[in-house]
């Protein structure tokens, strides 16, 4: 099953791509968003502690939404190819994320959240 996210503008991930120093919530989700799409390389970076990882992971996603098929991407993502090592790391990087503290961060992100947060149900590995 695709996770969908059809809510995410253009506009917005402008607005993401140019934040000059965004709030942790903000990376910690794009983070988990470049690890869950397979773009992060986790094997290379395994021994990471979770700041690091998150900070390396962000980088990736800051490229990614410059992608612009990225909505496309969210949307045709198949739940079902997400490794328990991805999953593993996406729930570690998104430990201190809520729905509240992101909504107020970015509306982006807050979009981008629930996305990660359906594609971690859907591949048995809520994040709450």
């Amino acid at each position: 099953m695709a996770a969908k996210e059809r809510r995410i503008t253009g506009s917005m991930l402008g607005e993401l791509r140019n934040l000059m120093n965004p709030p942790q919530h903000v990376k910690e989700v794009g983070a988990a968003v470049a690890i869950l799409l397979g773009d992060f390389p986790l094997a290379d970076n395994i021994t990471e502690n979770i700041s690091n990882l998150t900070d390396k992971a962000y980088t990736v996603f800051t490229k990614l939404v410059s992608d612009p098929r990225f909505v496309q991407r969210l949307g045709a993502f198949d739940c079902k190819k997400v490794t328990s090592q991805q999953l593993k790391a996406a729930k570690d990087v998104m430990r201190r994320v809520t729905a509240g503290s992101i909504k107020k961060s970015n509306n982006a992100a807050d979009h981008l959240h629930k996305w990660v947060d359906k594609v971690m149900r859907d591949a048995g590995s809520p994040l709450n």
